[in-house]
This record gives structure tokens, C-alpha cells and sequence, in this order.
């Protein structure tokens, strides 16, 4: 019988195979996010660096996810840094002004640069 744990020793070369294929798509698209790097990602660190209190990072559903990460990479290297939910944030009493003022701004950003990516909206009558 089987142990369900241990792999079939003949699966070696596609195993060997799927996991280049996979390193090759995380390859490319690491070297694609080059001609992105500008200004605005040192506009980020200089605000991340500045920050007088700790940096609140915040995000909801898979964003959320990706946001705990961030915020326990930035105090793991030395910048106070916390998670914070969005659902939450009206109760929490973590945050200084100065803190609540950085995110409305980065909110009202984002929400003009959405409005602006929107697509246009279909004209035609909605069927039901």
C-alpha cells in the first residue's frame, strides 16, 4: 500500500518541471515590476520613514491579507508599524490625529485615481 505522504519516485522530472515552469512565471513577473519602480515608490519609503508614529496599514479581504504582511515586515525591520481592519478602525484609539490625517489623504487619493480608472459604463438598457 501507498503512503498518501510520499510522492511516486517516477513523478521526479514533472515535479522538476512544474516547479521551473512556476519559478519562470515568479521570474518574469519580479523583472516586469522594474519599469515600475519611479518616483512614487521613493515617495513611499520617504513617507514610511517620516512617519512620527507607527505606520497603519489597512486593507480588507485579500488586500487584508497582503496589508498583515507589510505591517509585520515593517516592525520586524524596525518600523512601528500595525494592522489595522477598516471595519474596525472608528473604534480603535491606536491612531493620532496626525495618523488619521496620512489615511483619509491615501483614501481620498485612491478614490479619485478609481473614479478616474473606472471604465465607462454601458449606456444601453440593463436587461433583467
Amino acid at each position: 500500500m501507498n503512503n498518501p505522504a510520499t510522492p511516486p519516485a517516477d513523478d521526479t522530472e514533472q515535479l522538476l518541471t512544474s516547479a521551473r515552469r512556476a519559478l519562470g512565471i515568479e521570474a518574469r513577473a519580479v523583472e516586469g515590476l522594474l519599469a515600475r519602480v519611479d518616483e512614487r515608490f521613493s515617495a513611499a519609503c520617504r513617507l514610511c520613514l517620516g512617519c512620527k508614529g507607527r505606520v497603519v496599514v489597512t486593507g480588507m479581504g485579500k488586500s487584508g491579507h497582503v496589508a498583515r504582511k507589510i505591517a509585520a515586515t515593517l516592525a520586524s525591520t524596525g518600523t512601528p508599524a500595525f494592522f489595522l481592519h477598516p471595519a474596525e478602525a472608528g473604534h480603535n484609539a491606536q491612531l493620532d490625529p496626525a495618523q488619521w490625517l496620512r489615511r483619509l489623504t491615501r483614501l481620498l487619493r485612491l478614490l479619485r485615481l478609481r473614479q478616474l480608472m473606472r471604465p465607462e459604463r454601458d449606456q444601453s438598457p440593463r436587461r433583467r
